[in-house]
């Protein structure tokens, strides 16, 4: 049924079809591609600070731990993200300002921000 209603949407000149119930990421995502809609995020850290850029000075955690983060961000699992971020606390002490700065997105259920906050730090990876 639901495949009928979408092909017919999209047959009549609809860009997009979304089912309910809505998801909002799933809206903003169509809002972004069709409308061209560049979202901006106000993240802010736990102790409620914004978040920095501060990634010149941030120790970073290995890439074969960054890696699986980022795979399980960009597939919004948000409990295995923060087991994660968890985890690498665990790693060093010298890795907190940039856990700090993940749980903030993750915090925000952010898990789109989350993932281009790493991306830098994981290079030709992506």
């Amino acid at each position: 049924m639901f495949d009928h209603s979408r092909q017919e949407s999209l047959n009549v000149g609809c860009n997009e079809f979304l089912s309910k119930p809505i998801r909002e990421p799933e809206l903003l995502q169509a809002l972004e591609t069709h409308a061209g809609i560049e979202w901006e995020y106000d993240v802010t850290t736990q102790d409620g600070h914004a978040a920095s850029d501060d990634r010149d000075v941030m120790p970073t955690p290995p890439l074969n731990v960054l890696q699986p983060l980022y795979e399980l961000a960009k597939k919004g699992q948000i409990l295995e993200v923060r087991k994660q971020i968890d985890a690498i606390d665990q790693i060093g002490q010298q890795y907190a300002p940039f856990t700090q700065e993940l749980r903030g997105f993750a915090q925000a259920f952010n898990m789109k921000q989350l993932s281009e906050f790493l991306k830098p730090y994981l290079g030709e990876k992506v």
